[in-house]
Order: C-alpha cells, then structure tokens, then sequence
C-alpha cells in the first residue's frame, strides 16, 4: 500500500472519510511514526530487507572515513581486493599503541576497525589511497513517507499495522482533545494481535540450517 491508501483506509475505519477533526498531515504524521517503529523491530531482529551495502574510499594519511548518513549500524566491514573481500575485526583499542600503516602496497594493507561519532576509524592509519578499497554492510534507517505514492519498505504483508497504529494514535488524541468518541480499545486489540505476528515472523528470515 502507498501512503495516501493507508490514510484512506485509516479513515474509513476512524469513520471520518473526509479531513475534519484529523487532517491529512497530521494522520501522515502518525503514519510515519508506525513506519519508523516497525522498522526499529525489524532491525532488531537483523532483517536482511534492513541491509544495505556501500563502497568507501581509502585516503592515504587519513584514519577516519564518513559514514552514510542512513547508518545506524555495521554489520560487517571488508577490506576489498582485487579478486577477494577480507573482513575487518572491529577492535576496541584501550591500551594497545596506534600507529601510522609502514606499508604503501595496496595489497597488504589490512586495518582493524571501530566507530567514533559519525566515523569508522582505521588502525593503523592508512598510506594507500584507493577508490571503493571497503566494503561496508550495515543496518539503515528507513524514510519518512511524504508523497502520497510513497510506500513502506517492508513487505505489504504487514501494511495493515499502520492503518490500526495510526488510528490507536488519531483515538488518542480525540480521548484527550476531542472530549470521547468510540474506544480506542478495539484499534489496540486489533493492532496487538498483528503486532504479535509481525515479531513472530521477522524473528527468521530463512529455515535453513546455519
């Protein structure tokens, strides 16, 4: 479902099919919070449709690299070669002493890695500059919803959890604003039981043996 279906079928069972006590933009606005809650499940449960992968540049003197602004966390850091990936250790270095890579060959640079701020950091410093020499997988934010052809990025399978969350959220403030109206209490029911089956089954993304 796009964003402009989930508002309308939030409607229908809100029963106000044209814009009076909750305007389009603020149901949108509930709308996105439930896609950004959902979507904090799935990276908990290290969903594959979570992961993204991007190439970084090696730069020769310099041990920090930018991290892309829809990180939230690495899964995996691999050093690129010419016909294979290494992977990186992540390493906490507390006592241990940093230095400055003694080596300009390309192929026999090989770093440990952690993350400071909004950075990896790599150890020791390298001296090879290289184009795409990492391979980065890691869990990503998902977007907020503002055209009204915009849809989740999680399966359609579970798209009838934002119309119940964004009408557990539009019965809220009617009970706080509005002064009444119909219960809240059947939206949350129906929205606990599919929330249930949601956890249940993002838990493992695949049945084979590992």
């Amino acid at each position: 479902m796009d964003l402009q279906t989930i508002r309308t079928n939030s409607r229908y069972k809100l029963d106000e099919t044209s814009a009076s006590f909750w305007s389009n933009a603020e149901l949108d606005t509930y709308i996105n919070e439930g896609n950004r809650y959902y979507w904090m499940l799935l990276v908990q449960a290290q969903h594959p449709i979570t992961l993204k992968e991007s190439n970084l540049n090696l730069t020769s003197g310099t041990k920090t690299i930018a991290l892309p602004s829809d990180f939230i966390s690495a899964r995996l850091l691999e050093r690129v070669y010419a016909s294979y990936t290494h992977p990186l250790k992540y390493f906490e270095r507390f006592e241990e002493v940093n230095g400055t890579s003694t080596t300009s060959v390309s192929s026999e640079y090989l770093p440990s890695y952690r993350l400071e701020g909004s950075n990896l950091l790599l150890e020791p410093t390298p001296q090879v500059t290289e184009t795409n020499g990492l391979l980065l997988t890691y869990f990503k934010r998902t977007s907020n919803m503002s055209s009204d052809t915009d849809s989740p990025e999680f399966d359609a399978l579970y798209h009838d959890m934002l119309i119940d969350f964004c009408c557990v959220k539009a019965k809220e403030k009617e009970e706080m604003v509005g002064g009444g109206g119909t219960s809240l209490g059947s939206f949350q029911s129906s929205l606990s039981l599919k929330e249930q089956m949601f956890k249940e089954m993002i838990e493992r993304s695949s049945i084979q043996r590992s």
